[in-house]
């Protein structure tokens, strides 16, 4: 059973009895720019914003950390309403000046300052009252009655503020006063929450009304808190003329993309001003961190100091898996610690690195090789001749080495006797791995030979919680030591392995072409491989209505290119399907699947050569596309050519970014009814894959 502030904060509603003023718009949001998540859940949010329209978020509330911030009050809120005067009572109240200060806006809260409220369904445009009017005392008039609504006599002070839990509205009836009518309503506010009882319905605003002192007429009263709304979900100080809100909201938060488990908290966050300048923690900002340790999504909170003001909160996912293998790009398969584990070795090899007239030798252990790895990972076929490595680290691709498969198999030495002095000694050469190595050390040295730094580093090595490579070296023709080794990647998280380019594969793939890269992917894939019994790919072939169903087929089954379709018989009711032919099961499942329905519904025409067009027809109805969006399709220059039958697959086509269009001399045109070429196959089919639609 939720209690009664809990109740009242999870049904979301609020309610403002304020001044009867104009309210501007305000951009809502962590960054002035509409988020109004931080109205979620049952929370308040204070804002300040200066006459530029910079917002900053200064804090926020959950329903008992707002609670927390009430003080009992009993006190009484009043308007007039068709010559009846309305009474509301409230038992708890959060004093505006209280609630400022708590959220740290005390300092924009002063003379021809405002103060704004946002609401589920927007602006509250009606009342925006100011610091003067706030701060000018409000009264509840005990003995104002339905025929005495301007009897002034007996004024309470009441404060302004946030009523919670609950409140209660009391009109009065005849002969009863406003007092009468308050106490009656107190009388409600038990903690009871029943359908006549509003007290655990929703909160409000209250704002005492006061003496027109300017009126002509002695006593006469203001109704000055008669305007309502209601679900208020933030309060907005809006700063004086003059002054600035430099808000840590515009700012850029750096460091929220994945994340790595060690072990230790995780602390990535950053933040950089709108040049891009850093900013200094603890002199511009503080931090704090929660659940930032362990694999899951931690949080964050970055508060303003200084120069700067406001607060950001966010998160940041963190993973356990510690080292990823993909191929091409494409992920295979992933390994916690744990999962690892099992699999290093724990013998210590050695490495070496020259450094300024100093050896530095290197140990490590708890390795894996990248021969094993790839092994494990289902894919040591493709680390052949052709084919590399790339390391992809906790900050990004690692660019200086990239090792082919020939270079890793010829420099994997390592040379003891190499000194400061003779940096060229290759005698007692012993062959050591490439590894990834979890726990290695290092020792520097500017007399001693390597095999002494290297066995030093053996006694003093760390284990770290990601991967770090070691290569050996190789001297070359000369003698002279080649030294490729040490200078690899720390941190590494994945290791891609790039197989051999589709150029050094097929005669006919120009090398760095538009479709190399697309060709490599798709032979790699097994999704379109090049003809039998050659070394050709056919880039510019065009491809058939048969070979791109059987693309599809292959795609969408992965055993189909392995299996018989000798015997395969045609299921279609299309007459020109023939049996026993290689396209025979791709099209039995296009037609089953309602992919492909025939030309004018009556033939297959496997051997017609596909157009674009109709290629887009096609893959729209594979990912059962509906209403796609025309406006891509509207600002192409031929957009009038595409087929009235083929416009929304096209449509489709362009907003998924299954082709973008067919450049010409700088500009991109369709070409609806051009013939869909093996290389554009292969680039859509790549397309398509990259983004996640297959």
């Amino acid at each position: 059973m939720l209690s009664n502030a809990k109740k009242a904060w999870h049904v979301a509603l609020a309610f403002v009895l304020a001044t009867a003023f104009a309210l501007p718009s305000l951009a809502f949001g962590l960054d002035g720019k509409g988020d109004t998540s931080t109205a979620a859940d049952g929370t308040m949010a204070v804002y300040v914003e200066d006459e530029a329209g910079n917002t900053a978020l200064m804090k926020t509330y959950t329903a008992d950390e707002f609670a927390a911030l009430a003080t009992e009050v009993d006190a009484g809120y009043q308007y007039g309403k068709n010559n009846i005067i309305n009474v509301l009572a409230v038992k708890k109240m959060v004093e505006f000046d209280k609630l400022i200060a708590d959220a740290g806006a005390s300092a924009y809260w002063k003379e021809g300052a405002k103060l704004q409220f946002t609401c589920t369904d927007g602006v509250y445009k009606k009342n925006v009252p100011s610091y003067e009017q706030l701060n000018e005392p409000g009264y509840f008039y005990p003995n104002r009655s339905n025929t005495e609504v301007t009897d002034v006599s007996g004024a309470i002070e009441v404060p302004a503020g946030i009523a919670i839990p609950g409140w209660y509205k009391s009109s009065t009836t005849a002969g009863e006063t406003s007092a009468d009518a308050l106490a009656a309503a107190l009388s409600q506010l038990d903690g009871t929450i029943t359908k006549d009882n509003k007290a655990g319905d929703s909160t409000k605003v209250g704002i005492g009304i006061a003496r027109d002192l300017s009126s002509s007429e002695e006593g006469a009263v203001i109704d000055a808190g008669w305007r309502l709304t209601g679900s208020v979900v933030a309060i907005t100080v809006k700063a004086p003329a003059g002054v600035t809100v430099n808000s840590i909201s515009n700012c850029t938060i750096n460091g929220t993309d994945t994340q790595y488990y060690t072990g230790s908290a995780i602390t990535p966050i950053t933040v950089s001003d709108q040049e891009g300048n850093l900013l200094a923690k603890d002199t511009d900002y503080t931090i704090e961190y929660a659940d930032n340790v362990n694999a899951g999504t931690a949080s964050f909170t970055i508060t303003g100091i200084g120069n700067y003001v406001g607060q950001v909160k966010g998160t940041f996912p963190i993973t356990d898996k510690i080292l990823n293998v993909q191929i091409n790009g494409l992920p295979v398969k992933s390994y916690t610690m744990a999962e690892l584990v099992s699999k290093l070795s724990t013998d210590t090899q050695y490495y070496q690195q020259s450094n300024h007239g100093s050896v530095v030798g290197y140990a490590a252990t708890d390795y894996i090789t990248f021969a094993d790895l790839l092994k494990d990972a289902g894919i040591d076929q493709y680390w052949t001749e052709g084919s590399n490595l790339q390391f992809i680290c906790t900050d990004g691709l690692y660019g200086k080495n990239q090792p082919t498969f020939e270079e890793i198999a010829e420099q994997n030495l390592f040379y003891p006797n190499q000194s400061p002095s003779e940096v060229n000694n290759i005698t007692d050469a012993v062959a050591t791995p490439a590894i990834l190595a979890f726990t290695y050390g290092s020792q520097k040295s500017t007399i001693e030979v390597v095999s002494d730094t290297a066995q030093a580093a053996a006694a003093n090595m760390n284990t770290y919680p990601l991967a770090k490579v070691f290569r050996g070296w190789k001297a070359d023709e000369n003698g002279s030591i080649n030294a490729p080794g040490w200078r690899l990647a720390t941190g590494v998280v994945t290791v891609n392995l790039q197989t051999t380019h589709a150029s050094k594969i097929f005669s006919d793939v120009e090398a760095k072409s538009w479709y190399e890269d697309a060709v490599t992917f798709c032979n790699f894939t097994g999704f379109m491989t090049g003809y039998a019994d050659t070394d050709l790919f056919g880039p510019s072939n065009a491809l058939t209505r048969a070979e791109f169903a059987t693309v599809l087929y292959r795609i969408m089954n992965p055993d189909a290119a392995s299996a018989d379709f000798t015997n395969v018989k045609n299921e279609t009711n299309l007459p020109d399907v023939e049996d026993g032919k290689f396209y025979t099961p791709a099209a039995n499942w296009a037609v089953a699947e309602g992919i492909i329905t025939g030309v004018d519904g009556k033939e297959f025409q496997p051997n017609t050569p596909c157009d674009r067009q109709t290629m887009c027809v096609i893959l729209s109805r594979l990912f059962g596309a509906e209403n796609p969006s025309m406006d891509k399709l509207n600002a192409m220059p031929d957009a009038e050519g595409v087929a009235v039958w083929a416009t929304e697959g096209v449509a489709w086509a362009l907003n998924e970014g299954v082709i973008s269009g067919v450049d010409v001399e700088g500009t991109r045109y369709i070409q609806a009814d051009t013939v869909l070429s093996r290389a554009m196959a292969a680039q859509v089919v790549a397309n398509s894959c990259y983004n996640g639609l297959f």
